[in-house]
This record gives C-alpha cells, sequence and structure tokens, in this order.
C-alpha cells in the first residue's frame, strides 16, 4: 500500500512541472525523453524504498518483527517491491501525461489504488465475509494466499 500511494503521488509532479514551466524545459534539454521518463519513475521507486526502509527499521525495533524466510526471501520481497513500484509508478507516470488536470488525475488514482486497499485486509478481518464482497477480496492481488 505504501509503494501504491507513493507512486501514484509521483504522477502529480507532471502537473506541477506544467504549472511552473519546467516540464518544457526539461523536454528540451539534450537528454533522451526516455531517460527523462526513467528518471521520474526511478525517483518514484526510490521513495518508496525509503519509506519501505523506514517502516521495516520502526517495525522491526519496536514490534519485533522479524523477517521468517531468511536471505532468499528479503531478496525476493525487495524484487517484488521493486516490481510493483516500477509498475505503479510508470502507470501514474502515463496516467499523468493523458489526463488534463490533477484534480482528474487524483480521482482516477484513488479509484485504483482505494479499492485494493479497502479489499484487502488491512482494516478488517476477512474470514467471515460472504457473498460478492468475498468474491471481490479474493480476487484483489493483495489477498493474503494462507
Amino acid at each position: 500500500m505504501v509503494s501504491f500511494s507513493t507512486c501514484s503521488s509521483s504522477g502529480i509532479m507532471n502537473y506541477m512541472m506544467k504549472s511552473e514551466g519546467s516540464f518544457y524545459r526539461v523536454l528540451i534539454a539534450p537528454v533522451g525523453r526516455s531517460s527523462i521518463v526513467l528518471g521520474q519513475i526511478l525517483e518514484a521507486v526510490i521513495c518508496t524504498f525509503l519509506e519501505v526502509g523506514i517502516m521495516s527499521i520502526v517495525s522491526s525495533l519496536l514490534f519485533s518483527v522479524k523477517v521468517a524466510t531468511g536471505l532468499i526471501g528479503i531478496l525476493l520481497i525487495t524484487l517484488l517491491v521493486f516490481l510493483t513500484s516500477f509498475f505503479m509508478a510508470d502507470l501514474s507516470y502515463v496516467i499523468s501525461l493523458i489526463l488534463p488536470n490533477e484534480v482528474v488525475y487524483e480521482t482516477v488514482m484513488n479509484a485504483i489504488v482505494l479499492p485494493i486497499f479497502f479489499l484487502s485486509s488491512a482494516l478488517f478481518p476477512i474470514d467471515g465475509i460472504k457473498g460478492v464482497l468475498a468474491i471481490a477480496i479474493k480476487i484483489n492481488p493483495y489477498y493474503p494466499c494462507n
């Protein structure tokens, strides 16, 4: 969820850069456009890793959380966080270039991020839920598969 919110907020930078005029100055710079896009996407990925790192340190120090899978598990977690944040940052960047203003952008990104958050087990236990809501929770990619 940290990855989703950080990366969806990173697309707002395009609107800030457009309003200040720096977006168009970056476009005329002697740098490849793919490098510009990759740089903005990697900025969101680095911010995600910074936030995940802070949460990991706080959770291990204050709540004694330990990763039970060892070094291989930590590497796999790192890879999955990278891929998720890279995909979400890329998606938010593309959406921010398509939509006309930041109000519409925030509405679309909230329509993507919030259902995934509310259909996870982050807010309520999912054991006793039945019907259509149970089906929606089970097709959520972040449904715990224990």
